[in-house]
């Protein structure tokens, strides 16, 4: 037993062991317990690091946001003129505040003129809210969720999802993004399937994103009174009322 001393932290006692002819002498305890809490930190670190970059991969992939905007960030939305500087505001702040928007159930409703960046914008919310908060989404026009639905019909004799389990995965995500809203002439079934979908979400308070090229009054009769209130609910509309040549690398949209 021999008694060392440490500059930082003092004299300790050990034993000093020998190999061959030379003097081994033990790390001080302290600095040991410093230096193995530090390497158990980083390794947690690595560890919820990849875990996170896990997640995020199947968030990515569970929200079907297009390739072309996989990768799409709130900034990447070139600004020309006040109409779009404006727009882009509302919408980041719309989803740096998801979690308050979670909170009340804060829709937001993007209307006007085609080629603006209106869907850019809305995948950008996705990419952004599963990379800060990992929060789960999913993006598609009505005709992608409606095919979805039809594509269910028989599937409890195949061992597939049924209409009702899809329908209810799409009431219960944290984002459902409606795109493009009146590109196509939806028959009763998929205004009923669309109306199921943003009514159950709307009683239970969860966000809704919504594209359109139509404004709210073409809305209206596009969707029903029914329908439309529920969007309009608590809703932040923006109007993308300007010239609309947008995108990254000024890039046509």
């Amino acid at each position: 037993m021999v008694m060392l001393s440490c500059p930082r932290h003092g004299q300790f006692e050990t034993y000093r062991a020998l190999a061959g002819h030379a003097a081994i002498s033990s790390l001080c305890p302290h600095c040991a317990d410093v230096r193995n809490n530090a390497e158990l930190k980083a390794k947690a670190e690595r560890r919820n690091l990849q875990g996170r970059q896990t997640r995020m991969r199947e968030l990515h992939t569970l929200a079907q946001v297009p390739r072309r905007y996989a990768d799409t960030s709130l900034d990447d939305y070139a600004i020309n003129n006040e109409g779009q500087r404006q727009a882009q505001a509302i919408v980041y702040a719309y989803a740096k505040t998801f979690l308050e928007q979670q909170e009340k159930g804060g829709n937001l409703i993007m209307v006007g003129r085609p080629r603006t960046g209106k869907t850019m914008l809305a995948c950008a919310v996705a990419n952004s809210i599963i990379r800060e908060f990992l929060c789960t989404c999913t993006f598609g026009t009505v005709s992608d969720y409606c095919r979805e639905v039809r594509s269910s019909f028989g599937a409890s004799r195949r061992g597939g999802r049924t209409e009702k389990q899809i329908i209810q995965d799409l009431r219960t995500v944290d984002l459902a993004i409606l795109d493009d809203i009146g590109a196509s002439a939806e028959g009763a079934h998929d205004l009923k399937v669309l109306f199921d979908i943003v009514d159950g979400r709307w009683r239970d308070g969860r966000p809704t994103v919504v594209t359109s090229n139509l404004d709210l009054a073409e809305m209206r009769m596009h969707l029903g009174d029914r329908l439309m209130k529920r969007l309009e609910d608590n809703a932040t509309v923006v109007a993308f009322n300007f010239d609309g040549f947008n995108g990254r690398q000024g890039t046509l949209l």
